[in-house]
């Protein structure tokens, strides 16, 4: 602010964990620039061309950001001896490593089965399975997403088809 109404100019100042940061000369600091826990003080010094006011600083520490998730179920128009996968694209913009926590619904039920793949042993026709996942660094989880499938119905089909007899006369 100017109490003479004249237009401002602003030199920044930049401070990682206490380092001057000579390169960053701006108003802000890119995100890939920052670091989880990293301390992180602005100075800015306000000048009207003739006068330069005193310095304002401003000092944040950088939070964790939780991981992003997006997932499917394969197949996606399964029967009864299909197993059921989860195939996920997950990230962190902390660099965190990720674990995910994969749990199944039968029709909306909790069913007990944990991971990524559910053994068709565990379907019937026309249930409905939902994958519920859920991302975890190593202090937030993700939102949880979901995906669902119903098991269709499975074709009969003919193990061994034998003709009698084996060698006919006319």
């Amino acid at each position: 602010f100017d109490p003479d109404g004249d237009p401002l100019t602003y030199r920044w100042q930049w401070r990682r964990d206490g380092s001057l940061l000579g390169d960053l000369v701006g108003d802000h600091v890119p995100a890939d620039r920052t670091r989880r826990g990293e301390a992180w003080t602005a100075e800015a010094i306000a000048s009207d061309g003739d006068l330069v006011g005193p310095p304002g600083t401003a000092t944040l520490t950088i939070a964790n950001t939780a991981p992003s998730l997006s997932m499917t179920v394969e197949p996606m128009t399964p029967t009864t001896v299909d197993d059921l996968t989860v195939v996920t694209e997950s990230s962190d913009v902390d660099g965190d490593d990720i674990i995910l926590f994969v749990t199944w619904l039968a029709d909306g039920a909790q069913s007990g089965v944990v991971g990524e793949t559910l053994s068709a042993e565990h379907t019937s026709r026309h249930q409905t399975w939902t994958a519920v996942v859920t991302a975890f660094d190593d202090a937030l989880p993700s939102d949880e997403v979901t995906a669902q499938v119903t098991i269709a119905n499975t074709p009969p089909w003919i193990d061994t088809l034998t003709v009698e007899p084996s060698l006919p006369t006319a």
